[in-house]
């Protein structure tokens, strides 16, 4: 009878087993008819149509031709040249297939405007990417979507208003020690690390009320090596391998990295320190002589780590695109001294002499034409990416002649080259691969020009960064009667979180009688 009953049990055991299997089964079954219903009635609404136009692959199963085909351009400088030359020859938007994973590439400015703007909400950064960010930018404003983002947002808009960028007087006090470092007698320079190091000092200094002073490093005196030098070799250190997995996703992770962490826990203990400090000694509604970035946010926000998160964040940020952005602009300036006369003939014109006042440099438009022609031929950020969260439909891409929507289901990536999106020349005409800054004159730009992103996820930097390029560039026409190139090799790629000179920006200066 025992036995019997023990049999009766394992039959039970058997159907009940059998039966939640086969309506987990019936459950997949009804979400996915659902799914497909859903989708073929949003794909019927808006009349969509698949994409026509893909990649060539030779392997279109996991698309390890186009990878191998990447890291190829990539290892010899050239990626963002050849995957400009792919629009000219496969079309503005493309299907195709990144390691298993199908998705859209694009350089069409009114579907890079639904992804970032008109359908923000159905977007989000890749979860691979977030992943590669979280160690170092925590839950800071660039590693983060939703609700954490907004709030992100919220706390740092108003710290880039228009009252914290009219104070130049820091501004002019690391500006003064770059031109100081600068050779005035036609001696050969790498200006590019210098305006690295440029940066950093600004950066440290605007965030935390205290430089790290690289600009003042080997000189003799109190600053010795600077303050906070270790600080920012780590800051470089762990920002190249963050870079490193966000370009190969999970593939980096076959090459572990030890000291990751350690430099990651030095960039974290350097600005806690500080988040402590001011947290320790703040007082409410007591105004400084020069603003600070922490001691704005410790009135609104308490908690230690979200305030180094946002520290983090904005400091990672800042520094390269900005240093980039100089960078490129004498790059370019050394080799075209047609540009740097009429330019030195507008600041004079518009300063005699003094040191410019923040409401004076919009005035000087040919200044702002070259900001602009730099940022358009040099993105710091050329080439980004959203994966959609739900299905959705873009605006055009499908059908024969690419101008039908096309359905977008959950899961899908599309990569936005803006490297390439500035180099239309229905846009920007058939001399788009020259430095114009006269085009500016007269052209009207919305969605093709993007250096800073847009929509929702715009740069809330961005004035801070052309103001702070744009002073720079100004008081080197104000000192240097003329700028020369050493190295004439063609400008060429180095991509990490943001693309700069692989050679550097190798000039001489001479100075202004």
């Amino acid at each position: 009878m025992a036995a019997f009953s023990g049999s009766v049990l394992i039959y039970i055991g058997l159907a009940l087993y059998l039966a939640t299997v086969v309506y987990s089964i019936f459950k997949f079954a009804r979400r996915t008819i659902t799914r497909r219903n859903l989708r073929r009635d949003l794909s019927q609404q808006y009349q969509c149509q698949p994409i026509q136009t893909k990649f060539p692959h030779k392997d279109p199963i996991l698309g390890l031709d186009l990878f191998i085909s990447n890291a190829r351009a990539a290892w010899q400088h050239q990626f963002l040249e050849t995957v400009n030359r792919r629009h000219d020859e496969i079309g503005e938007t493309y299907q195709l297939n990144m390691l298993g994973t199908v998705g859209i590439m694009t350089r069409d400015p009114e579907i890079i405007k639904t992804v970032l703007s008109t359908h923000f909400k159905d977007y989000s950064l890749d979860a691979e990417r977030k992943k590669a960010l979280k160690p170092l930018l925590g839950n800071g404003i660039f590693a983060t979507d939703g609700q954490v983002w907004a709030h992100s947002r919220a706390v740092l808009r108003p710290q880039f208003t228009r009252a914290q960028l009219m104070d130049l007087s820091m501004l002019e006090k690391h500006v003064g020690r770059l031109i100081d470092l600068v050779p005035h007698n036609g001696e050969e320079i790498e200006l590019q690390e210098l305006m690295l190091r440029f940066t950093m000092d600004m950066a440290t200094d605007f965030l935390f009320g205290e430089s790290t002073d690289g600009l003042l490093a080997g000189r003799e005196g109190p600053y010795g090596q600077g303050t906070l030098q270790g600080f920012a070799e780590s800051v470089q250190y762990a920002q190249h391998r963050m870079a490193m997995h966000v370009a190969l996703g999970w593939w980096a992770l076959l090459k572990p990295d030890l000291q990751f962490r350690h430099h990651v826990r030095v960039v974290h203990d350097f600005i806690d320190g500080f988040v402590q400090k001011e947290l320790r000694e703040h007082r409410p509604g007591v105004k400084h002589k020069t603003y600070v970035l922490l001691q704005a946010l410790v009135e609104d926000v308490k908690d230690p780590m979200q305030i180094r998160d946002e520290l983090v964040n904005i400091l990672i940020a800042g520094r390269d695109t900005t240093a980039s952005l100089i960078s490129n602009v004498f790059f370019v300036l050394s080799r075209r001294p047609d540009i740097w006369r009429k330019l030195r003939e507008e600041v004079r014109q518009h300063f005699e002499g003094k040191l410019p006042r923040f409401d004076q440099i919009p005035q000087c438009k040919y200044v702002r034409y070259t900001i602009n022609e730099s940022l358009r031929l040099f993105p710091p950020v050329p080439v980004n990416s959203r994966v959609a969260v739900c299905d959705t439909v873009i605006s055009r891409g499908g059908g024969a002649d690419g101008h039908a929507p096309v359905l977008i289901t959950q899961g899908t990536p599309i990569v936005y080259n803006i490297s390439g999106l500035h180099r239309r020349e229905d846009v920007y005409g058939a001399d788009a691969e020259e430095f114009k800054p006269e085009r500016w004159e007269a052209l009207r730009v919305g969605w093709q020009f993007l250096p800073f992103s847009g929509g929702p996820r715009v740069c809330i930097g961005q004035q801070f960064a052309i103001t702070e390029a744009s002073y720079v560039l100004i008081r080197f026409l104000q000192t240097f009667e003329s700028v020369e190139c050493v190295d004439e090799t063609p400008w060429q790629e180095k991509i990490s979180l943001t693309v700069s000179s692989l050679n550097g920006v190798r000039v001489r200066f001479r100075r202004a009688l």
